[in-house]
């Protein structure tokens, strides 16, 4: 049996882009679902529902200082003179933990906007969307 060649950044990083376009869908069908049950009068409005304005904010900024931070520890794998496979998969999980603390924020925030349809409510789910497509898996990122 020939000896397995070492995974490039590139193979890395292929894996992530499928689970990042997966993600994505997930929550443009979600957030656009939310919008169009609202606009439609499908659900009764929660009418004490500040709550979910207050939640929404904590939820969408606990999820960007998270993404944040994750990045700041995948900047410290790389300083950590890993071996190449090593360092890959701990740079792959890091960018599977971000992906999925935006996801889980935007799709959250998708839900309040749901019971309590304020127009902030929902821009706290596009922010963390927007995080989530800034914070895309890219080959530079696998790059010791």
């Amino acid at each position: 049996m020939a000896p397995q060649s070492p995974l490039t950044p590139e193979e890395a990083q292929r894996p992530l882009s499928l689970i990042f376009f997966a993600m994505l869908a997930a929550q443009v069908m979600t957030v656009g679902l939310m919008v169009f049950l609202v606009s439609q009068g499908a659900i009764q409005p929660i009418p004490s529902g500040n709550i979910f304005l207050a939640v929404g904010a904590v939820v969408a900024l606990g999820a960007v200082s998270g993404a944040m931070a994750v990045t700041s520890v995948a900047s410290r794998v790389r300083d950590q003179h890993l071996p190449p496979e090593e360092h890959l998969a701990k740079v792959r999980m890091l960018f599977i933990v971000r992906m999925a603390i935006l996801e889980g924020s935007t799709i959250a925030n998708a839900v309040f906007y749901l019971l309590y349809p304020e127009m902030i409510v929902l821009a706290f789910a596009l922010l963390t969307f927007g995080a989530f497509i800034a914070f895309r898996p890219t080959v530079e990122a696998f790059r010791a």
